[in-house]
């Protein structure tokens, strides 16, 4: 196994390793064959689960702390944080409205007309 991330990984992946074997009383990564190979030692796995309660040292610090590493890497340059161009679209969405959706909501409300359902459909935004 080769960790990503060089030493840090290497390391990450040694604590995890450690931490999961010696709780679990599992094989160790070398000891392990190939999972694809029907030929030598049947791998003995182990399940570790870490649950981390973000509140315990106390409240809202976990989320300060986290809200100010997050904006210190967005204040950097080309920076480009997981699910931001969405929340982007999301809030422009929102507020100019929808093109797609109000297409949707105009055939809606021809077929729901059409079937009788309804005579008159308020649709937010038209």
């Amino acid at each position: 196994m080769v960790p990503l991330g060089g030493d840090k990984g290497s390391l990450l992946a040694l604590i995890i390793e450690l931490l999961a074997v010696g709780l679990s009383g599992s094989q160790y990564s070398y000891e392990a064959d190939s999972f694809f190979s029907m030929k030598g030692n049947k791998p003995r796995l182990g399940q570790l689960i870490i649950t981390i309660d973000p509140g315990l040292p106390g409240k809202g610090i976990y989320r300060n702390r986290m809200l100010d590493l997050i904006n210190t890497f967005a204040s950097d340059a080309g920076v480009r944080l997981p699910g931001q161009r969405r929340f982007t679209v999301r809030q422009k969405a929102m507020k100019l409205g929808s093109q797609s959706m109000k297409r949707y909501c105009k055939k809606f409300r021809m077929v729901f007309k059409a079937v009788g359902i309804i005579n008159k459909l308020i649709f937010k935004g038209e």
